[in-house]
């Protein structure tokens, strides 16, 4: 069973020995090496670090027998975002990890879109606002301004915020 998921799984003992690695976890983990009996922190050094999230988790759940999930960076060699789900054992702990470095990147995608967008909608605004005609939106049915811009109210002596109907 462990060896048919699509999860990394790990088992750590009490002297932080990697004591398990299933198929998937060799393939992310240990695909050039065999790290079967070595210490997890010296096996991966880049995790073992102040203020890492593999330390603080895998720490509380060793010592406090706290579960912990988040997500972390590893860098070169591995070079991947990881969702990290480590649990306590009567034996130590045990690591169910995936690989999520696309749903990052296509996440930090989004934002970038999200922000250009954001971007782009300021400057029509801008344009829109101080545009030297008149520029409005009118509802032809309800007979009213949904927008208008300063120029425009401005011909009725009045700002955008009196002309627009807000029913």
């Amino acid at each position: 069973m462990l060896g048919a998921t699509n999860d990394a799984i790990v088992s750590v003992d009490r002297n932080w020995v990697m004591t398990y690695l299933n198929p998937k976890a060799k393939e992310i983990y240990a695909a050039d090496r065999d790290v079967i009996g070595q210490n997890l922190w010296e096996a991966f050094p880049d995790a073992a670090h102040e203020g890492s999230p593999f330390v603080e988790h895998y720490y509380r759940a060793m010592n406090e027998r706290i579960a912990g999930s988040f997500d972390a960076f590893y860098p070169a060699p591995l070079d991947l975002w990881l969702r990290l789900e480590v649990y306590p054992t009567r034996d130590g702990i045990v690591t169910y990890s995936r690989d999520i470095t696309q749903e990052k990147a296509l996440l930090v995608e989004l934002q970038r879109k999200g922000e250009q967008a954001e971007r782009q909608r300021k400057e029509i605004e801008s344009l829109y606002r101080t545009a030297p005609i008149g520029l409005a939106l009118f509802d032809a049915k309800d007979f009213r301004y949904l927008r208008l811009n300063d120029r425009q109210a401005e011909f009725f002596g009045l700002t955008p915020e009196e002309m627009v109907d807000e029913r």
